[in-house]
């Protein structure tokens, strides 16, 4: 038969001592740790090159896009940025899937996660770069497994890999016609 203890009860004053010692400290640790919530309205343009990326430096790949503005969608996020980027105009689009990104550190200090509302775009025009972007890439169905190509950032290769599979299992086509309907 085990034997059970009993552990005494601290008294409530100590206890209430304790909380008030550490309220202030965890107020602030928490306040620290706060992550910001940022909606970004990302642009998924397939093209015959491939899919559309952009660099802000002329190495890193993103897909087009940016944060969402006060009172601002996402889709609406996505079309503007990728004007602003690339100078395309959007003719369509249609919403996909959300995508939530890896914590970061701003630089601005604290931490910030994006969260993408993802879309693919039919655009017109010819993709050049503009106002920060450096660089306008496509990557192409075949090189799959995207994993491999470093210099894409890891979002893009999350929601580049979730459409190929969309894409690839029929599900975009339904999609469509549900929308269409």
């Amino acid at each position: 038969m085990s034997e059970s203890r009993q552990f005494p009860q601290a008294p409530a004053k100590l206890l209430k001592k304790i909380f008030q010692q550490t309220q202030g400290k965890l107020s602030k640790h928490l306040k620290a740790t706060k992550i910001r919530k940022r909606i970004r309205g990302t642009a998924i343009v397939d093209t015959p090159q491939g899919v559309l990326l952009v660099s802000t430096n002329g190495d890193r790949f993103s897909l087009p896009g940016g944060g969402a503005e006060k009172q601002e969608k996402g889709e609406a996020a996505a079309i503007r940025e990728l004007k602003e980027e690339t100078g395309l105009k959007a003719i369509s689009a249609q919403y996909l899937f959300s995508h939530v990104g890896k914590i970061r550190k701003r630089s601005s200090g604290g931490l910030a996660r994006n969260h993408h509302e993802v879309f693919l775009i039919q655009a017109k025009g010819k993709p050049q770069p503009k106002e920060e972007i450096k660089a306008i890439a496509f990557c192409q169905f075949s090189e799959i497994p995207i994993e491999n190509r470093v210099n894409i950032s890891d979002s893009a290769k999350h929601i580049i890999n979730k459409y190929w599979a969309l894409k690839e299992s029929g599900l975009l086509q339904a999609l469509n016609r549900n929308q269409q309907l």
